[in-house]
């Protein structure tokens, strides 16, 4: 049983994205990084050492990180 070979990369046609994905694509991704960033901000202690009894309310819960 002999595999067929790989297509040569001149061979292969490449399809860009339409304007509308690479747009909604590059939304998504600015979503996610401002999503992390205030969660960094959100959950940084705000001092140094933290209390072991001290909770952090992330989307309206508290937790309590050990």
């Amino acid at each position: 049983m002999t595999a067929d070979p790989a297509p040569v990369p001149s061979e292969l046609s490449p399809e860009s994205m339409h304007q509308a994905v690479r747009v909604a694509f590059g939304l998504y991704m600015m979503l996610l990084n401002l999503i992390l960033v205030y969660l960094l901000i959100k959950i940084w202690p705000g001092k140094v050492p933290v209390d072991s009894t001290e909770q952090i309310a992330v989307f309206g819960t508290n937790s309590t990180f050990t």
